[in-house]
């Protein structure tokens, strides 16, 4: 018989961190469910309701109705799916190129832009939270 050091510990940090991972999940998820089904119910209940909705009230699709009714949003969704489409491209023709720039030993410049590349991913990682902070703030 083979034992195992440490197996109970791995089966409660295992169990804690589901439950952790899961609550957050549900953090994340109940205001979106909220908002979903507010959306599909009358805004008069809605507005006169304490606490979440879980379910249509009075199910209606009155507000989607009105929206899809305003030319405008058809504007706005064909906009945000070009500039999706062609960052998206863009992105990866960019990112392409420079991987195989950077992969090549021969390559010129390839000392300094591999430390940029470094430098700038570390950063934009550390200066997120301050400027979260100070945007909060102000």
């Amino acid at each position: 018989m083979v034992k195992f050091k440490g197996y109970k510990k791995d089966i409660i940090y295992e169990t804690v961190l589901s439950v952790f991972v899961l609550l957050f999940a549900l953090i994340c998820l109940i205001p979106v469910w909220h908002t979903i089904m507010a959306s599909f119910s009358d805004p008069t209940v809605v507005r006169e309701m304490k606490g979440l909705v879980l379910y249509p009230k009075n199910f209606t699709l009155r507000g989607y109705e009105i929206i899809f009714q305003n030319e405008d949003i058809f504007r706005g969704i064909a906009n945000s799916l070009y500039y999706l489409v062609t960052g998206v491209i863009l992105n990866m023709v960019l990112t392409t190129f420079g991987a195989y720039a950077l992969s090549r030993k021969g390559f010129f410049w390839r000392s300094f832009l591999m430390k940029f590349v470094v430098v700038t991913m570390f950063l934009a990682a550390a200066c997120c939270p301050c400027t979260w902070s100070s945007t909060i703030s102000a």
